[in-house]
């Protein structure tokens, strides 16, 4: 499946604490609305408003507790809360039919979140979950009900992988879009080499510490090169002269230069 592999996820800070929020809600109110239904004689109406009520808590904890964590650290607890979310909907399902169960669908919040913000390895170890809690009826679930439910389930599995598979390539493309205006932004289009836009945001970020400095290279009789071969052969010179730089900075045993440091 091509997803985000190579590839370092957006920061979203808060579109992660949103999105969950909006599918906690949303499939609190589902289940609760599943309750209140005409024909629901095989439901546990009584455990699934707890889960109504579990899940609405979640939203609330996903509101308060995770605004202020950092990046990593909200990875982290997404990852756990999605298991979560998942483990959730399988008791909705266990609780009003199993093979039955109307609440099957609700597995496409938990994957498509995976599949757009997790990592490749772990959007698959949450694809996976999530296809074996859905395929879970097969083992406890009576055979009469189990009659239709081998489609259903093949059909809900290939739509859970095929959704998460282009979710993951349109966010790999889009993460690859935005390096490459970066790069474009921070880079000189001639030499490769970073431009001054580049040099001041590095030191704001990381400003220089004591005993480092900033190497300024002139490139002797410059002009005359650009008379003698004209601008195509002045841009050859350039390009190779940047090609030189990063060929040097890049070797870490020779030098203690970083390429990042190197402007035009």
């Amino acid at each position: 499946m091509l997803a985000m592999s190579g590839v370092e996820p957006r920061d979203e800070h808060d579109l992660r604490i949103w999105t969950p929020i909006a599918m906690w809600v949303a499939g609190s109110c589902t289940i609760g609305i599943g309750t209140i239904l005409p024909g629901g004689g095989e439901l546990h109406v009584h455990e699934l408003r707890g889960l109504v009520v579990f899940g609405l808590v979640c939203a609330l904890f996903t509101f308060f507790a995770f605004r202020p964590l950092s990046n990593r650290m909200l990875y982290l607890l997404t990852n756990v809360f999605t298991a979560l979310g998942s483990l959730t909907i399988w008791f909705a399902c266990l609780w009003s039919g199993g093979a039955s169960s109307g609440f099957l669908e609700l597995f496409f919040f938990p994957a498509l979140y995976a599949a757009y913000f997790f990592r490749l390895r772990q959007a698959l170890a949450h694809l996976l979950l999530i296809t074996a809690l859905a395929a879970s009826p097969l083992l406890y679930d009576a055979a009469p009900r189990q009659a239709q439910f081998p489609g259903h389930l093949a059909v809900l599995v290939a739509a859970l992988w095929g959704l998460a598979a282009v979710v993951g390539y349109r966010k790999r493309r889009l993460l690859l879009a935005e390096q490459l205006l970066r790069q474009q932004a921070m880079s000189d289009p001639l030499t490769g080499l970073y431009n001054l836009r580049a040099l001041r945001e590095r030191s704001e970020l990381a400003p220089l510490r004591e005993g480092a400095g900033v190497l300024v290279i002139d490139i002797d009789e410059f002009k005359e090169v650009n008379t003698a071969f004209g601008h195509t052969g002045a841009d050859e010179l350039l390009r190779h002269v940047g090609a030189e730089l990063n060929a040097v900075t890049r070797d870490r045993k020779s030098t203690r230069l970083n390429s990042s440091h190197i402007t035009i």
